[in-house]
């Protein structure tokens, strides 16, 4: 899938995990959630958390397409980025509080590291 970049709110960088967003392609098809994801740059292939979904915690109930990813140092410049859904981790869930938040976000990316071969 080809995903245009837009420019976000910076909450995923508030929270220590920068997110690429993307306009939510027409074709897309997958539930809200969160997935384990590939990221194509350039010649490189990262490993990424894509969350889809709304962002109760911070009362914004416009879904968002946003990456995470993982291990990735830099900028991007492209408009445009190719990437790959693969298994879900989890639905989407309302949390508490931001540092419920965070620590889903930390267990996602775990669960994606240790997966990342399957």
């Amino acid at each position: 899938m080809r995903g245009k970049i837009i420019k976000g709110i910076g909450k995923g960088k508030d929270l220590g995990y920068p997110t690429v967003n993307f306009e939510i392609p027409t074709d897309f098809k997958c539930e809200f959630g969160v997935y384990s994801a590939e990221v194509f740059i350039g010649d490189e292939k990262y490993l990424g958390a894509l969350f889809y979904g709304e962002r109760s915690v911070f009362g914004i109930e416009k879904p968002s397409l946003e990456i995470y990813l993982i291990d990735f140092e830099g900028e991007i410049i492209a408009d445009e980025i190719d990437f790959e859904t693969f298994n879900k981790v989890r639905d989407v869930r309302k949390f508490d509080s931001v540092d419920d938040l965070k620590k889903a976000i930390s267990s996602d990316v775990e669960i994606i590291k240790n997966n990342k071969n399957e």
